[in-house]
């Protein structure tokens, strides 16, 4: 692995090259990852592929002065590659966060893409907690209380998944999200930095469709809004297939990395 650094306007990104193959693989770490979790590709598809692996701005290692990323700085960054390498095409992987990376330049670049592998994607809905916590003005509020009673407020979370009000599935962040301020300040600094690369999810299907896109989703078995999310998603799309895991393999990097290594250099 070769890491290197790219500027961009006033932004610096760490980024890891893996591989020396002709094709282009670009992949997105998630939430609370760095972009060495995918070197076990490296040896996999690396004589095929060339990989590079960002560094997530916010996550640590690349540092981000604007305000946002945006959309327009993400095809930019990702054309500087794309005519380094000579290349029509790549393919993108993503794990979780990421996936609002893979999900954007689906959106924008559709024609410069062949393969997309997504675990537990983000992105595949507009609305999220996460927004509501970190940006809904009401939201805000009732979480700055919620964070001064935990015990009280996560009872009151049940109540709310009882009545049908909160999705079950929410609970877990949330609660984590109140209680742990260490997550709450990485999501707060995450979020916030990317809330403009949330894509329109049906702009997104039109684009897969229309240039017939291989996508691979891979999600929890037990998540129950995510897996309908990926099912609509994929509905209609005579590319796009969905398969349902164990909790214990998605959260299983070696894993992820066999699954990935499968689809893009099939028959080895």
């Amino acid at each position: 692995m070769q890491t290197g650094v790219l500027k961009y306007e006033n932004n610096t990104l760490q980024v890891n090259r893996m591989g020396r193959g002709s094709q282009l693989l670009f992949a997105f770490h998630d939430f609370g990852q760095h972009a060495d979790v995918f070197l076990p590709l490296e040896q996999e598809i690396g004589h095929k592929y060339t990989i590079i692996a960002i560094e997530i701005p916010g996550m640590g290692h690349s540092i981000w002065q604007q305000k946002q990323v945006d959309k327009l700085a993400l095809v930019t960054i990702m054309e500087r590659f794309k005519l380094e390498f000579k290349v029509e095409k790549f393919d993108l992987l993503a794990i979780g966060f990421g996936a609002l990376y893979a999900l954007s330049l689906i959106e924008q670049r559709s024609e410069w893409i062949g393969k997309v592998v997504l675990f537990a994607p983000n992105g595949l809905r507009r609305n999220s907690w996460q927004s509501a916590a970190t940006r809904h003005f009401l939201a805000k509020g009732k979480i700055k209380a919620a964070i001064a009673e935990p015990a009280k407020t996560e009872q009151k979370l049940k109540g709310l998944i009882n009545w049908g009000i909160l999705k079950k599935e929410w609970l877990p962040p949330l609660t984590g999200y109140i209680k742990d301020e260490t997550v709450r300040n990485t999501w707060n600094q995450v979020y916030l930095l990317h809330y403009k690369l949330v894509p329109e999810i049906q702009k997104v299907r039109w684009h897969v469709k229309k240039n017939k896109l291989e996508v691979y989703i891979y999600c929890p078995e037990m998540a129950l809004v995510l897996k309908k999310d990926a099912l609509k998603f994929a509905k209609k799309q005579d590319f796009t297939s969905v398969q349902l895991l164990p909790e214990s393999d998605l959260k299983n990097t070696n894993t992820l990395m066999q699954l990935s290594a499968a689809i893009f250099n099939p028959g080895q």
